[in-house]
């Protein structure tokens, strides 16, 4: 997904496929949105983004952090693993992230 078309998709705001989430508290957290996503038909986690529709961004160490957190939730706390698609965007002097949740398999 290009910058083009993430601000396409905050402009459309959030619905069944598409989530905003400002940060994640815990990982623990970030794993109960994935695990929602997977179990449906997949979609996008947009992160750095408030519920509203804001960017509201990160900064490199949060996107350092929230890319950890994806790896470990991913192939530790989930079963069966998910495949997610995580891409950092630079939106303006915002950074942020996107991540596509793909449906799980079982």
């Amino acid at each position: 997904m290009d910058t083009l078309e993430l601000l396409e998709l905050i402009e459309k705001g959030e619905d069944s496929q598409t989530q905003f989430k400002e940060r994640f508290g815990s990982i623990d957290s970030l794993a109960a949105e994935i695990c929602a996503f997977s179990n449906s038909n997949g979609g996008n986690i947009i992160v750095g983004v408030s519920d509203d529709g804001e960017i509201t961004g990160l900064d490199k160490e949060e996107i350092h952090k929230l890319n950890e957190w994806v790896s470990s939730t991913c192939s530790q706390k989930i079963d069966p693993q998910v495949n997610v698609v995580n891409g950092g965007l630079k939106v303006s002097n915002y950074g942020g992230a996107e991540m596509s949740t793909c449906q799980s398999l079982s």
